[in-house]
């Protein structure tokens, strides 16, 4: 496959199954998350995906194609400075770390940086304008419901940011890389979520990790460890 750079059609073909995430609508198509059942082959080619079911062959192919990409891309120095995530010795706790970071230098920002509101909500809503010619471009359609904004400063009312000729709304907090951030930036919202999360995870375990339970403490913790803290 790889010496032919050929690539069946038949492997190209899944079975789509919607799984629902808690807590949302069921009526709703964006409330599901996809989980795409592809022939064995074709998920040899695969590398990043958002939930898989992978025999252990798969896993390996993929983690070849893996890694000549990732070879190629660090070789060429394709990838910007930004990119943490999928990089050898980086990942996302450095992306958010570099956010913080950001943050704390200014008075005032979005992931955009100036002490003048007026030019800190211009650069914003041009870089969202241009976001808004690359999605056009490429047919891709935009959920004007999801996006929301922080301001960070302490002084100045939150800037007024448009999407698509609405206006996106301000928050205390937001979800960034699977950790919420909020305005002080003291992780309080992040903590309090992790705490409840974990509660209600083992609260479905309780079973299987009470001292009733027949399960031995390695498989009473191997179950605790393999707990889906996941909140979307």
């Amino acid at each position: 496959m790889f010496n032919l750079r050929y690539f069946p059609n038949a492997w190209k073909t899944a079975v789509i199954i919607p799984i629902l995430k808690p807590g949302k609508d069921p009526k709703l198509a964006e409330s599901h998350k996809p989980i795409s059942l592809l022939p064995v082959l074709s998920k040899l080619t695969e590398s990043h995906k958002p939930i898989s079911l992978l025999p252990v062959l798969s896993k390996l192919t993929e983690k070849i194609i893996s890694i000549r990409l990732n070879d190629f891309l660090e070789n060429e120095n394709i990838l910007v400075p930004e990119q943490h995530g999928f990089r050898p010795r980086l990942s996302t706790i450095h992306q958010l770390l570099h956010v913080v970071e950001y943050i704390k230098d200014d008075d005032a920002g979005i992931l955009s940086r100036h002490y003048n509101l007026n030019t800190l909500t211009e650069n914003i809503n041009e870089h969202l304008a241009h976001l808004e010619i690359w999605f056009s471009v490429w047919k891709i359609a935009l959920n004007t419901s999801k996006p929301e904004a922080v301001s960070f400063s302490q002084k100045n009312p939150p800037p007024e940011i448009t999407l698509q000729n609405q206006k996106i709304p301000c928050s205390q907090h937001t979800k960034y890389l699977g950790v919420v951030i909020d305005k002080n930036l003291t992780f309080r919202q992040h903590i309090t979520d992790i705490r409840n999360n974990f509660k209600n995870a083992t609260r479905k375990l309780y079973s299987l990790i009470c001292r009733m339970s027949k399960l031995n403490r390695r498989n009473k913790l191997g179950s605790v460890g393999a707990l889906d803290l996941d909140h979307e």
